[in-house]
């Protein structure tokens, strides 16, 4: 196992191949959580127009 991992640190082209697959993971970790803020405000901004909805109806 010593000797794989020796002759992956040697090679560029595995070099290159681990730095991509870092920049992948981290790209798809900031997709992830911007997603996931996207959704939260989508929520608050629907519960926002709902209470405002109910509002309106029980005022008339």
């Amino acid at each position: 196992m010593k000797n794989f991992l020796r002759k992956i640190v040697r090679e560029s082209d595995a070099m290159t191949f681990v730095e991509y697959g870092l920049l992948v993971g981290v790209l798809g970790l900031s997709i992830v959580f911007g997603l996931n803020a996207f959704t939260n405000q989508l929520y608050r901004l629907w519960h926002i127009i709902d209470q405002a909805s109910t509002n309106a109806q029980q005022a008339h």
